[in-house]
């Protein structure tokens, strides 16, 4: 059986990472959105504001970010079940 004050530990020092994970990926949300009204009212249309680099580097990145909140996330879920084999 795992001591409680471990999982308990495990359980915040997850919180904390998610959070920090969930402000990065805001950050980089926030520039892609902000790029994107830039170009728009440069006048390019969305087919081509999709193929800018800048924003497609910036989508990659945040898709990254879902990537590895959804796996803090599990990794959490399975800490509060009580699953955990650590």
């Amino acid at each position: 059986m795992k001591d409680v004050n471990t999982t308990g530990e495990r359980v915040s020092q997850l919180r904390l990472e998610m959070e920090k994970k969930r402000d990065e990926w805001r950050k980089v949300r926030d520039d892609r959105l902000g790029l994107k009204e830039k170009l728009l009212s440069l006048g390019m249309d969305k087919r081509e504001i999709r193929r800018d680099k800048k924003y497609r580097a910036l989508k990659k990145e945040q898709e990254h970010y879902t990537r590895i909140l959804r796996h803090i996330e599990k990794q959490l879920n399975k800490e509060l079940s009580g699953k955990s084999s650590i």
